[in-house]
């Protein structure tokens, strides 16, 4: 401790006489890779928007700021010498004027008036292998809810499934999502970023935003590159004994470009620190292509995409009776374990997602800019069951989800601090089972439209800004189903409802930043949890519906405080938000038995909620080459009426890192890392399968990775991680399998990537 504090004061300490900090003037956020120009001399801002400039300047010597997409601006020494320092110069978004021609940059993902976190291009590069939940679970803010070693889905908040709102390339992302099973399939080797906006974001992109956003894209096409570019990349896991590969190459001619992007991964079957999961084992392939074209004013791209995965289910999952899956709850793991095997049995899971983009703009500096998108998915899902008489690969579930969606957006900006913002989106939804399954289908056939539109006005003065905004959405819902009973059930329902927010910023100094979000979101029910009524296999459950549920209606507000210096940031977040009709799904105590096995019967139900909680984080570099970064949450979720705690709850977790990077070739980097959950405690034993929930557990990981310059800007990357290191034995209360088995055990990957 006593050397630490004195790295803290150390680092605090240092002369700040000749720097200079680059802030973006919008957003309060540094601004990395500045050029700072003065006379004979050059040099850049790093990660936190810091430069020191040379001593032998003159008072009067010109110091120039330029940054691609922002105004260039010129001071000199004098001008900057009455800052307080460090000294602190704030730039903004440019709108240039070329012979008519208006170029005007594309604004952040993350508005300047909302609470949320990016992760970039070089931090995703650092995953092996991950999906979006995985890369998303070191975010604050932001846990997981799994259904077995391969699948989970992001939580924020608290807030899941339905309720957070997936963009992929500017296209909401649609797929099943009445089983946890059905995770979202997107494809986290052709993304750019991952931004995540935890408010109630409903004005932006609709409803089923309760809980936030997250919002995945490309990076740009490479427009001004003048030869191809691209990489080959391998890797291999030691758990399930993992390989696969992925290749991307991109590049321009005039005013087009393109990038071609695949990768395929198989692995076998998982384990746990001590013994196996029989039939885990998965397959993924994807691919992924876009073609755009470029002119000042004008533009337009094509992207198209195609994942497929199939996974084998956990053959603990499922008993034969009733009597039989009580002791196998009550011990919690298998009882027979066979050997590995990389092949995938029944019963299993398959989907395949396709999807198309085109989106296109024009801009002139009356219109501003004007975006169109057009999108289709189709999202197709099989459960092969155990089934008798050799039936087995006729699949018990199959459904197909086509979409259509249309989103047209304006956006300008004028007299210097004002800017206004407005939309449409329309979108149709038919899902339906596909006949000769010889099972009663889970939930019914339906189409679904909905419609939206909204207005947003934002003001961005010097040291603070606010927007307002108003949204109106309509939803149409047809459902038809045909029950175990040979019983019609469905019918048609309408919705409509109209929401708000209001957000504001504040530069309290240079280096404290205030932002506040108080919002409203609306959420109708799913078609899964209005009728659903069968197995979800994966989770080793029986789900069932509940017609009579109506609307969810949320109000949410957001605070959040940051303070940066050179060396340290601190961020404290705060939230409350109250649910009008909160739908959630627990353990009936009843068991269900078909023919595939006996279940747990889970139920909905629907009840007025509350969520309260904080997140803190602090990222500290007491020296150049060293890191440290730590992150922590706690989430209160009660009943209103009754003061009840809800079920499946992320519990307190604790999440620290340290990095250290080599001072003799920085692209070289070490980092371990130490995750501490508490036992939940907030939760109703009456309500659970078991009356008590898993331990408090640490876990330990490790990463290092390197990069070595080849000739011809040839780049070389290695990267080896170590996750559960101690290959530690633990449960996750939010992991629905935790009735029946551990989690994974240590996993060794590594990956090599050539970059041309």
């Amino acid at each position: 401790m006593v050397l630490l504090g004195s790295l803290f004061f150390a680092g605090l300490s240092v002369a700040e006489a000749q720097k200079i900090r680059v802030l973006d003037a919008e957003k309060g956020t540094p601004l990395q890779g500045v050029l700072i120009a003065s006379r004979h001399h050059r040099t850049g801002t790093n990660f936190e928007g810091y430069a020191t400039l040379p001593d032998d300047l003159s008072p009067t010597d010109s110091i120039t700021l330029s940054f691609v997409g922002y105004e260039t601006q010129t001071h000199t020494l004098a001008s900057l010498s009455a800052l307080t320092p460090p000294w602190v110069v704030r730039l903004k978004f440019a709108t240039e004027n070329l012979s008519g021609v208006s170029v005007e940059t594309t604004a952040p993902v993350i508005p300047v008036t909302a609470v949320g976190e990016r992760i970039g291009t070089a931090e995703l590069q650092r995953h092996i292998d991950s999906d979006l939940a995985d890369v998303l679970s070191g975010t604050k803010g932001i846990s997981l809810i799994s259904s077995g070693t391969n699948t989970s889905i992001p939580v924020i908040h608290g807030m899941s499934g339905n309720r957070i709102l997936i963009v992929n390339n500017g296209v909401h992302q649609e797929y099943q999502q009445w089983n946890h099973h059905f995770a979202p399939l997107i494809d986290m080797g052709s993304a750019g970023e991952v931004s995540v906006l935890k408010g109630a974001e409903s004005i932006r992109y609709g409803g089923d935003a309760l809980g936030g956003v997250i919002v995945v894209n490309e990076a740009p096409l490479p427009y001004e590159s003048r030869r191809p570019s691209g990489s080959l990349g391998t890797h291999y896991s030691t758990n399930g004994r993992a390989y696969g590969g992925s290749g991307e190459v991109a590049g321009a001619q005039k005013a087009l470009a393109y990038r071609l992007q695949a990768g395929y991964s198989n692995s076998g079957d998982h384990s746990t620190a001590r013994y196996l999961l029989n039939n885990t084992g998965s397959r993924a392939l994807n691919l992924q292509g876009t073609l755009g074209w470029r002119q000042a004013q004008y533009g337009a791209e094509v992207t198209y995409s195609l994942i497929h995965h199939k996974e084998g289910t956990f053959f603990g999952a499922k008993m034969g009776s009733t009597d039989l899956l009580k002791e196998r709850i009550e011990l919690g793991r298998p009882i027979e374990v066979g050997p590995f095997s990389r092949s995938i049995a029944y019963p299993l899971h398959e989907a395949t997602h396709h999807y198309v983009r085109s989106k296109g703009f024009l801009q002139t500096p009356e219109l501003g800019r004007l975006e169109l998108l057009l999108a289709y998915q189709q999202d197709r899902q099989n459960e092969y069951h155990n089934r008798r008489m050799n039936r087995g690969n006729i699949p018990s579930v199959a459904l197909t989800l086509d979409n259509i969606q249309t989103d047209l957006t304006w956006k300008k900006a004028y007299r210097t601090h004002w800017s206004s913002e407005a939309g449409l989106h329309g979108a149709y939804t038919n899902n339906h089972n596909r006949p000769g399954t010889g099972v009663v289908p889970l939930i019914p056939n339906y189409v679904e439209l909905t419609a939206g539109l909204y207005g947003i006005q934002k003001y961005h003065g010097t040291n603070w800004g606010a927007e307002l905004g108003v949204r109106l959405d309509g939803l149409y819902l047809n459902a038809s189903g045909i029950d175990a009973y040979s019983k019609h059930y469905g019918g048609i329902r309408r919705y409509t409802n109209a929401t708000y927010s209001l957000g504001a910023h504040y530069h309290l100094s240079d280096r404290l930043d205030l932002r506040s979000q108080l919002g409203t979101a609306w959420r109708a029910p799913h078609v899964g949890e209005l009728w659903s009524d069968g197995v979800d296999a994966s989770g080793g459950i029986y789900l069932r519906g509940d017609s009579t549920m109506h609307t969810e209606r949320s109000t949410k507000w957001i605070t959040a405080l940051t303070y940066r210096t050179e060396a340290l940031e601190l961020s404290a977040e705060g939230y409350f938000q109250w649910i009008d009709g909160y739908i959630y799904k627990e353990p009936s105590g009843e068991f269900f038995t078909v023919v595939s096995g006996a279940y747990p019967l889970f139920r909905y139900h629907q009840t007025a909620a509350t969520m309260h909680g904080a997140d803190l984080s602090l990222r500290w570099s007491p020296l150049p080459y060293v890191s440290y970064r730590a992150l922590t949450g706690m989430i209160w979720a009660t009943e209103r009426t009754t003061g009840r705690y809800l079920p499946y709850i992320p519990p307190f977790r604790f999440t620290q890192e340290l990095e250290v990077s080599l001072p003799f070739h920085p692209k070289s980097y070490f980092t371990i890392e130490h995750r501490y959950t508490a036992q939940q405690k907030r939760f109703d034993p009456e309500t659970d399968l078991i009356p008590y929930t898993p331990p408090a557990y640490h876990l330990w990981g490790c990463s290092v990775g390197t990069e070595l310059t080849l000739p011809g800007k040839q780049r070389l990357e290695l990267l080896l991680q170590a996750e559960n290191l101690f290959n530690k034995e633990y449960k996750e209360y939010t992991n629905l399998a935790r009735y029946y088995a551990h989690e994974a055990g240590r996993d060794i990957k590594i990956a090599l990537r050539y970059h041309f």
